[in-house]
């Protein structure tokens, strides 16, 4: 495999941080966990180039999670080497920055939303601060999406609700029960309009959400298989993966297939476009990564580096590298070529 950076999650000792100068931290800040738990769940970058991480135990009788914080997505991810962690009490499965860095929001299996800020004090310290939690899903969370604007994001769930959230207060503008008639498996903000969005589900489903029409949801398409991520390539077209190990392009405009691609025999996972690469990686219930140009559909970049599943991949929009994330608790920077500069190469 080529161009691929390998950072090795180990177990290591971390001391959990004490509030030494409870003058000077007049807030309600959390204890960092021990340890990040053996199974990576997702991974995402700020604008600025910091590793937002989410960790899961699904094995034993306490299924337990974490987020942690890194200040870069090239250093290595060890605890003792995060800025700082925040335990959660159940599993979390999805997470994402909002307008900056030191804001984000995830989700839990408990059905919890939570935003924390994420402060740096006098001491050289960083601590995440809770915000607001609010418990409104009945099952897992299984997806979050930030709208462009910044102002509100979206939740959903194994409840088959979508939920449409402030940023500022995480009160409830908008709810939808049911969305979809089975598991909902992915939301995605739309690149271009900050109250459109899209969402898959397991019945095969595909929708479009407009939050400024009254009756918000139109159907894009209906697959034959389970849908189980979604990502937009531009504001025309979106791309879904399957529990077939499928790739399908969808045009939003006339509603149709225009384009499907065979990942592997096991169902997908993620997808996720680097639009200003034009690069579509995929990954899945396997240890296998791919790559294809997003326009040509050119295979460009193969990965099977991880030793478990593959869990989430983001693109670092610093340095453009794909970054993903697996249950062998290991994360992997891949440098990708575009179609164009593989060319250059030949």
């Amino acid at each position: 495999m080529e161009n691929t950076e390998c950072m090795n999650l180990e177990e290591g000792d971390h001391a959990q941080l004490e509030d030494k100068s409870n003058s000077k931290k007049p807030f309600s800040f959390t204890v960092v966990p021990f340890t990040i738990e053996p199974h990576l769940e997702f991974i995402d970058f700020s604008k600025e180039g910091h590793l937002l991480l989410g960790s899961s135990n699904l094995v034993g009788k306490i299924w337990s999670g974490s987020v942690w914080f890194f200040d870069s997505g090239d250093v290595t991810p060890l605890e003792k080497e995060s800025l700082s962690g925040h335990g959660c009490e159940s599993c979390v499965a999805t997470g994402k920055f909002l307008d900056n860095w030191d804001k984000i929001i995830f989700g839990e299996d408990s059905g919890k939303v939570t935003i924390c800020s994420i402060a740096k004090f006098e001491d050289d310290t960083t601590h995440f601060l809770p915000q607001h939690g609010e418990t409104q899903h009945d099952g897992c969370i299984t997806s979050i999406a930030v709208l462009k604007d910044k102002l509100y994001s979206v939740s959903a769930g194994s409840d088959m609700k979508i939920n449409v959230w402030d940023n500022n207060s995480l009160e409830i503008q908008h709810k939808y029960s049911p969305a979809h008639s089975m598991e909902i498996t992915c939301v995605c903000s739309s690149p271009e309009e900050g109250a459109i969005f899209s969402s898959c589900s397991l019945d095969g489903s595909a929708l479009l959400w407009d939050l400024k029409q009254s009756k918000p949801a139109s159907a894009i398409s209906h697959h034959e298989f389970g849908l189980t991520s979604i990502a937009w390539k531009d504001d025309n077209t979106v791309v879904a993966g399957s529990i077939a190990g499928e790739v399908i392009y969808f045009d939003i405009r006339n509603r149709k297939e225009i384009n499907r691609l065979q990942f592997d025999k096991h169902p997908v996972h993620r997808v996720s476009i680097n639009c200003d690469q034009g690069l579509l990686a995929v990954c899945g219930n396997s240890n296998v990564i791919k790559v294809w140009d997003v326009n040509t559909l050119e295979l460009v970049y193969t990965d099977i580096e991880h030793r478990g599943f593959v869990r989430d991949l983001s693109w670092n929009p610093v340095n453009n590298k794909l970054y993903s994330c697996g249950f062998d608790k290991r994360i992997f920077s891949h440098i990708v070529p575009s179609l164009a500069e593989k060319d250059m190469l030949m």
